[in-house]
């Protein structure tokens, strides 16, 4: 389960808000998404970034970039 913080989108001030303890950032297609931190450990964490930005399987992911606590998605266009 995933606990959004707050999503934003470039030229907004919150995309460039530095990074606060306890969240993850997670980056792509010119936005932002600020999720807090899972508890059940950094794998289940990508696992469900992965299953949340395939649209169900719909927009292959193609990997998921970085270290903790900031990642980027690349995905077919």
């Amino acid at each position: 389960m995933l606990d959004l913080i707050f999503h934003a989108k470039a030229g907004n001030f919150k995309y460039y808000a530095d990074h606060k303890r306890g969240t993850v950032d997670v980056w792509h297609d010119s936005q932002r998404w600020v999720f807090k931190q899972n508890r059940k450990g950094l794998k289940a964490f990508k696992r469900n970034i992965y299953h949340a930005f395939s649209n169900n399987g719909r927009t292959p992911v193609v990997k998921i970039t970085g270290q903790y606590p900031s990642y980027q998605i690349d995905t077919f266009c």
